[in-house]
């Protein structure tokens, strides 16, 4: 259930964020943060944008306003974080194949009922969250199908997601009471099935990964980035052996199987250029083996993770 309010002697005094706005007469539009990726302004009390992480960014989200967080990513909310600065968190994930009818129903019941002003946000703010907004706020009634349109665009969301572009072209505003009637019991973190929370883990590992690499911050053998970076590519390593022994495999395709397999291959590979021969680091190997273990994760996304759900 939702947290109960934060008592006001419970909020931590705070210096400004900047937080410069790029106004248009219209929403939605961009506004620019130094502590929020991506931050889209989609209606008066809704924003759309990344991950929070640390103080600064939860700061800068008070900053704005906003009362309550919702999360449509599958990253556990850092609940307590967000408590500290007397905001409240949401939880409802869906995926980048689209927003189901049910979790726009929700979403749009959340932007309905819950305190405002709201921040939706998913890892990166491009794709998940613009069109949770976007959907939320066409059947709530809060905007037009063509600003839901203008909030995709303005937020970049990649087109190959065509399931969410699909869920915000269909949105559409519907009876309050209807949106009334539905009973909802929103939750602060929700449990995801455990191939989904390894998925999640994964790609925040590669994420990682992919920064301390393209940075070319994999340098000297035994720094402290490369005793970071060596562990990072490990770990996910790990991930991939795990996946391909576990049980819930069984309800999967065999094709699904051969690309984990396969990634778990690449990411050995990986693994063994950035621990070098002799510690002799080879960059050039590195990235290589990146660029491989990247194509693995897009083949596997189009062909499982991104497929519209009308098409599934």
């Amino acid at each position: 259930m939702i947290l109960a309010d934060q008592n006001d002697e419970q909020s931590l005094p705070l210096e400004p964020v900047e937080i410069q706005e790029i106004r248009t007469e219209y929403y939605p539009h961009q506004c620019e943060s130094n502590s929020i990726g991506n931050l889209l302004q989609v209606a008066s009390t809704v924003y759309s944008g990344a991950v929070p992480v640390g103080d600064e960014a939860f700061q800068a989200i008070q900053r704005l306003g906003v009362r309550t967080i919702i999360s449509v990513d599958g990253m556990p909310p850092n609940v307590e974080l967000a408590s500290k600065y007397g905001l409240k968190y949401v939880h409802l994930p869906h995926g980048y194949d689209g927003i189901s009818k049910q979790r726009a129903m929700e979403l749009a019941k959340a932007v309905r009922t819950v305190e405002p002003p709201i921040f939706i946000h998913c890892h990166h703010g491009l794709h998940r969250s613009p069109a949770a907004a976007a959907t939320a706020c066409v059947i709530a009634g809060i905007i037009s199908p063509d600003q839901a349109a203008k909030v995709l665009r303005i937020a970049g969301t990649d087109a190959n997601y065509r399931g969410l572009f699909q869920s915000v072209h269909d949105a559409k505003k519907v009876d309050p009471r209807e949106l009334d009637d539905l009973e909802v019991v929103f939750s602060e973190r929700v449990e995801l099935p455990k191939l989904t929370r390894e998925m999640v883990s994964m790609d925040e590992l590669f994420e990682q990964l992919k920064l301390l690499i393209n940075a070319n911050e994999i340098t000297e053998p035994k720094s402290t980035v490369w005793v970071e970076g060596r562990h990072k590519a490990l770990l996910l390593r790990e991930s991939y052996t795990e996946l391909v022994r576990s049980s819930e495999l069984s309800d999967y395709s065999d094709r699904f199987r051969e690309l984990l397999i396969e990634g778990e291959r690449l990411t050995t590979d990986l693994e063994e250029a950035i621990d070098g021969h002799d510690n002799d680091i080879g960059q050039g190997r590195i990235l290589s083996g990146l660029n491989r273990l990247t194509g693995n994760c897009k083949s596997c996304h189009q062909e499982f993770r991104d497929v519209p759900l009308a098409k599934k």
